[in-house]
């Protein structure tokens, strides 16, 4: 997603020189803040991005052009957003001590293979930056869903099961 969003905000909102520079930026702030001991940070933008994706993705799968420097905030709000909650559902999953090495290592061969696909890959494949809007429903569906499950599964409990259905 960080590469997708590189290419998206350097080919479709503004071409400026060293902007890929702001994406890799808050992708490696979001592992400070998703390993980090101080859990709250990281928690609270867990809970908030399912709804950051909501908003911010569809906006920005829709093509937002109207005003360059906003979509290009959206942008980047979302990469962090998604990267924050993504990492921070890693650290949760992470193996005990012992295990750290090959952990790490699985974390960076799904790296380089999705450095792969966005810069080999997927400009041979779309015609547009298609890897962008498919990586955002993505990160929709792998995002803890913690904040917008617990009103859905009450409407399923009261019988209102169509219209919780409707809203997913």
């Amino acid at each position: 997603l960080m590469l997708a969003t590189s290419t998206y905000i350097t080919t479709d909102i503004v071409a400026m020189p060293l902007l890929w520079v702001l994406p890799l930026g808050l992708y490696l702030l979001s592992f400070s803040i998703a390993f980090a001991d101080r859990r709250g940070p990281a928690d609270f933008i867990t809970s908030v991005a399912p709804i950051t994706i909501i908003l911010f993705g569809g906006v920005m799968i829709c093509g937002f052009t109207l005003e360059p420097a906003l979509g290009l905030l959206l942008a980047l709000a979302l990469l962090f957003m998604v990267a924050v909650a993504l990492h921070t559902a890693m650290y949760r999953l992470r193996p005990a001590p012992q295990r750290l090495t090959g952990f790490y290592l699985a974390m960076s061969v799904g790296g380089a293979l999705g450095g792969l696909f966005a810069g080999l890959i997927a400009p041979g494949l779309f015609d547009w930056t298609w890897e962008y809007p498919l990586l955002i429903l993505a990160a929709g569906a792998l995002v803890p869903q913690s904040i917008l499950l617990p009103p859905l599964q009450a409407l399923w409990r009261r019988g209102r099961g169509i219209p919780a259905l409707a809203v997913v």
